[in-house]
C-alpha cells in the first residue's frame, strides 16, 4: 500500500475485465456488470478495482500502523510526500 502498487490479483482481474469489454463481452467485477454499452468502461473497471482494494485495506488485520496514516487508498495516491 505504501509503495502504491496495486495487488497483483486485483490488477490481473482489472486487465481481464478490460479485455472482455474490448471483445464486446459483458463482464462482472465486484457485483457491477460492465458491457460494451457502458460508457467509460475502463473508468468503471478501475473504480471497481479501487473499491475492492479499499475494502480489502479496511478489513485487513495487517499493516494497522500504516492504516493510521492512510485510511483510504485515494488518500495515499494524493499524498505527494510519500
Amino acid at each position: 500500500m505504501v509503495a502504491g502498487q496495486t495487488p497483483i490479483d486485483l490488477l490481473l482481474d482489472e486487465r481481464r475485465a478490460q479485455y472482455e469489454v474490448r471483445k464486446d463481452k459483458d463482464v462482472e467485477i465486484n457485483g457491477t456488470v460492465i458491457g460494451k454499452d457502458t460508457e467509460d468502461g475502463k473508468k468503471v473497471i478501475r473504480r471497481e478495482r479501487i473499491r475492492m482494494w479499499q475494502t480489502r485495506w479496511k478489513t485487513s488485520i495487517k499493516n494497522r500502523v500504516t492504516f493510521t496514516f492512510f485510511r483510504s487508498i485515494q488518500e495515499r495516491f494524493q499524498a505527494k510526500w510519500v
